[in-house]
């Protein structure tokens, strides 16, 4: 395999994490039909979050997905400080040699407020126990209106075949936040890792 690895680029997956995920949905997905290779067998998982902690929770849960499908993951925080992510130089001289077939990287595209309204809405009960039934009198318990506000996160999963440096898949998802770190994201490693394999790059 070759030893060379494309330029990562300014990849910044911020601050999504500090709330989670409910949901995960698929919007959009693209393959390189002409990439004809084996599943893959050893990816280097990038996500450069803020703070550290989440970008190693991420990492680490693709990792943990990717292996529970026999392929070999490893986080890119094991090999690189966070100063060293957006060089290309120090990408390469630790993967070098390593047998790294593809590199997946994550990237935040965008993240919006959605607001739910909630009508409000009037409960009546029958007073006077069973012969209430007969009876004209009734209590009324009334609930205002609410409003829910959460936040979505519209991420970019990219796959790149280490030997051409070419894209050979990418994946653009919409997560619903709101919950805790990891059920946020549990939630969007699976729908990436379910789509990898619909497209036969992972058994």
């Amino acid at each position: 395999m070759a030893n060379k690895i494309l330029f990562l680029g300014p990849l910044v997956l911020a601050g999504w994490m500090l709330a989670a995920c409910s949901s995960t949905t698929l919007t959009s997905s693209w393959k390189d039909e002409s990439h004809a290779g084996q599943p893959l067998d050893k990816v280097f998982v990038v996500g450069a979050t803020d703070p550290e902690r989440n970008r190693r929770i991420l990492e680490d849960e693709f990792v943990r997905q990717l292996q529970s499908r026999a392929v070999e993951g490893v986080s890119s925080y094991r090999l690189l400080p966070t100063e060293a992510m957006l060089s290309k130089q120090g990408v390469e001289s630790k993967i070098r040699g390593k047998g790294f077939d593809a590199v997946l990287v994550v990237s935040l595209l965008n993240r919006r407020t959605e607001v739910v309204q909630h009508a409000g809405r009037i409960e009546t009960d029958r007073a006077g126990g069973w012969h209430g039934r007969y009876s004209r009198r009734h209590e009324a318990t009334y609930t205002p209106p609410t409003t829910t506000e959460f936040q979505v996160a519209v991420l970019e999963c990219d796959v790149y075949d280490t030997a051409s440096e070419k894209l050979i898949w990418t994946g653009t998802f919409e997560t619903e936040i709101h919950g805790s770190v990891n059920q946020a994201v549990e939630s969007f490693v699976s729908n990436v890792i379910k789509s990898l394999a619909s497209e036969k790059l992972i058994p």
